[in-house]
């Protein structure tokens, strides 16, 4: 029998503070609000912080404060400080009990906070509650994909940190809420621009259980400006999984996870597979340069994926092929982007049914 969340709602609802840091992203920021603010749950907080932002955004984030007093609280950098102080300045102003870090180009669902305090109020062990995703682009049409886990599960010490070692299953910080009483070892770590975030995840699921829920109560945007996209251009969407994975397998070698260590070579696989996909869409993009140095670095990180037959096809590029690369590159599935089925977890874990 699946332990069984959310039947009887709470009567009392703790505070939630939802968490957005900002910098020029003001054509996205009323979405954002709009979203939070149509919440089916009513006890939150809104911390805003803004980066010295040269666009409209804090007019826009002022405009909605002045609509809702109480309910919204600024700050504002009058410079540019970096993304980690700015988060800094959510941090030291939330009281929530609990909290969620929301991207100010992403949308919550209006049952994305009910829900997944429902699931941590039922459950204390609990210390994050992470939910699917559906993607929007600049446009804010929706695409769906299959969720991470064949259905919703609490996932105990060390199943989360398995999947760790292979993929990023919450490549937005917006599908995760957690509780305020995160370690205070782990505080500092949230910070960071685009991976800090997974070791204080990394570190919560050796030590505690955490939930997973199948329902896409978040939509993540994808556009010219957000972090994935300028993290593929310096090469850090390969460069720091590659490094997490060994900062992952020394922190789980100081719990004794067998299992989580012995994922470390398919990981460097995966990341060198990983860094094909990027140097293929690179090619497709007719972006030569950041082709090849995507194409070069799979190498460098796992030298065997010279003998796979992805590699063998777009090695064949010298320059003024493109059109027949292109053309053999389009049956090539193993080298799109987006996820087409989904997994059940490593054990141990546990369903749970979310109402």
């Amino acid at each position: 029998m699946p332990f069984q969340v959310g039947r009887n709602p709470k009567t009392f609802e703790p505070l939630v503070s939802l968490l957005v840091y900002n910098f020029n992203y003001g054509r996205y920021l009323g979405e954002c609000f709009d979203s939070m603010l149509a919440q089916s749950y009513s006890n939150i907080e809104i911390i805003f912080s803004d980066n010295a932002s040269d666009d409209k955004s804090w007019e826009i984030a002022c405009k909605y404060a002045q609509k809702h007093p109480g309910k919204i609280h600024l700050a504002r950098n009058r410079k540019n400080l970096g993304t980690d102080a700015n988060l800094a300045n959510c941090h030291v102003a939330k009281r929530g009990n609990f909290y969620c870090i929301v991207g100010s180009d992403d949308i919550l669902h209006p049952d994305f906070v009910k829900t997944c305090v429902a699931v941590m109020m039922e459950d204390p062990d609990l210390m994050y509650v992470m939910t699917h995703r559906f993607i929007l682009d600049e446009k804010s049409c929706r695409t769906d994909e299959p969720p991470f886990y064949n259905g919703s599960y609490k996932l105990y010490p060390p199943s989360q940190n398995t999947v760790y070692m292979m993929a990023a299953i919450n490549p937005s910080i917006s599908q995760v809420m957690y509780r305020a009483e995160t370690p205070g070892s782990l505080a500092n770590i949230f910070n960071g621009q685009f991976y800090s975030a997974r070791i204080s995840d990394f570190l919560i699921c050796l030590q505690y259980p955490v939930a997973y829920l199948d329902r896409p109560l978040i939509g993540h945007r994808i556009h010219g400006q957000n972090q994935s996209l300028i993290a593929n251009s310096n090469l850090m969407e390969i460069i720091g999984p590659y490094v997490l994975l060994h900062q992952f397998s020394e922190l789980a070698r100081a719990y004794e996870y067998d299992s989580v260590i012995k994922k470390y070579d398919e990981g460097v696989i995966q990341i060198s597979r990983l860094s094909l996909r990027y140097a293929k869409r690179a090619l497709m993009e007719g972006n030569n340069s950041l082709f090849e140095r995507y194409f070069y670095l799979a190498k460098a990180i796992y030298p065997e994926i010279r003998y796979d037959k992805q590699y063998e096809v777009i090695g064949q590029f010298n320059g003024e092929n493109l059109e027949f690369i292109r053309s053999k590159l389009k049956d090539v599935s193993d080298l799109d982007f987006g996820r087409k089925r989904t997994y059940e977890p490593s054990p141990p874990f546990e369903a749970i049914r979310v109402f």
